[in-house]
């Protein structure tokens, strides 16, 4: 048995595109399945390996293939050691699958540190997609702690931590802080840094920006599926309350734990992927629902 771990985006097409995010997948979908699938991520190969559509429904099998630093076979009972047997143009296929609700805009994303990331996945669709923007898969935080964090009428503090970051200009696009994350890594070359924006202690009163504290939050989110993320939190308080409450948002994301079978050959079968995904979406439907339905629709 394997567990799989499984969080939740809300797709964020650019304004100035008619196109859906469901036409994308299904325009490679009926396309060849040949190299013309391929799209470069820093060298890495991306592809739709293979995917489906029912109704409402969009599921997707995305692969991540090393070419490099490909591992060892390795033996239990006699220690051997030996190289795989590759052609040229063939390397380790990293699977990460995803189900795509075409009405919530919602995406159940298989997590996969070898895998295919939600950033791969973004730059693959907007690509494939040609739009003039990045397609945005916004990580969804529970229901609880968002409408605790909206109901803020003051936030003091506002807190993000990254740390054994290899790329920092990822974070150059994550609002203010993100662009001083990436610029204190650069110029001091330090593996961890840390930003906090606060009103200061004693008796000062007021409010960081809500409106930009907000943009912050949201911005980090898009990013918090890296490793390096190690910290994101916001402190505040309702107007009418006197308790400062921290909210630590990397422990409120959504996210479900679903258990499968291997297969014969010791991996997650397709099917095995699938029915997770169905599995975590059914138990966040009601919530996913009040969030993402109109009131009447």
């Amino acid at each position: 048995m394997a567990n799989i771990k499984i969080d939740f985006y809300r797709v964020q097409m650019p304004e100035d595109t008619q196109t859906t995010f469901e036409q994308i997948i299904d325009r490679v979908r009926i396309g060849p399945n040949d190299a013309n699938r391929n799209e470069d991520y820093r060298g890495v190969p991306v592809r739709l390996q293979e995917s489906s559509a029912q109704g409402d429904w969009r599921y997707a099998e995305m692969i991540r293939i090393r070419l490099d630093e490909v591992p060892l076979r390795a033996s239990l009972s006699v220690g051997s050691i030996g190289p795989f047997d590759f052609e040229e143009d063939e390397g380790i296929g990293e699977e990460t699958a995803f189900l795509y609700n075409t009405n919530l805009r919602v995406m159940a994303l298989q997590r996969n540190r070898f895998g295919v990331s939600p950033n791969m996945i973004s730059l693959y669709f907007t690509m494939k997609g040609h739009t003039n923007r990045f397609i945005v898969l916004q990580p969804i935080i529970q229901l609880d702690a968002f409408r605790r964090v909206s109901k803020f009428g003051i936030i003091r503090k506002f807190d993000i931590r990254i740390a054994g970051l290899e790329n920092f200009q990822d974070f150059r696009g994550m609002g203010y802080s993100g662009h001083a994350l990436a610029g204190l890594m650069e110029n001091f070359r330090a593996p961890t840094v840390s930003v906090s924006l606060s009103m200061g202690k004693g008796s000062r009163r007021g409010s960081l920006s809500i409106e930009a504290i907000m943009d912050e939050i949201r911005s980090a989110m898009r990013l918090s599926e890296s490793n390096a993320v190690q910290k994101i939190e916001v402190t505040g308080r309702e107007y009418n309350e006197a308790e400062i409450e921290v909210i630590d948002l990397l422990k409120d994301r959504m996210t479900e734990m679903v258990e499968v079978q291997l297969d014969q050959n010791r991996r997650i079968p397709y099917e095995g992927r699938k029915t997770a995904l169905r599995e975590a979406l059914r138990r966040r439907s009601d919530e996913l629902a009040r969030m993402f339905v109109l009131p009447g629709d």
